[in-house]
């Protein structure tokens, strides 16, 4: 235990059940550590994320994109209809 251990208000561990703890809980502490470092290193999974990631927002966006040309598209043919029944009539 370090000595900033002791000064924030951790004793240092007196029974063997408690050392086997905190070597424990430190092991784990370490594990968490390694896992953290691992995926950081780990450009492939980085960018299999990324990818995925840039899918969906493009498909987020382009489900809204999709409906406002259909809409623009109906009105275009709606004009046009309506132009050419008022030249039939005149």
């Amino acid at each position: 235990m370090s000595q900033d251990d002791t000064a924030a208000g951790r004793s240092e561990p007196t029974t063997t059940d408690e050392i086997r703890a905190e070597i424990e809980e430190t092991r784990a502490e370490l594990a968490d550590t390694v896992d953290r470092l691992s995926e950081k290193l780990d450009v492939k999974a980085q960018a299999g994320r990324k990818v995925t990631e840039v899918k969906q927002a493009a498909m987020e966006r382009r489900q809204p994109l999709l409906i406002g040309v259909s809409i623009a598209g109906s009105m275009v043919v709606l004009l046009v209809v309506r132009r050419v029944r008022r030249r039939k009539r005149s």
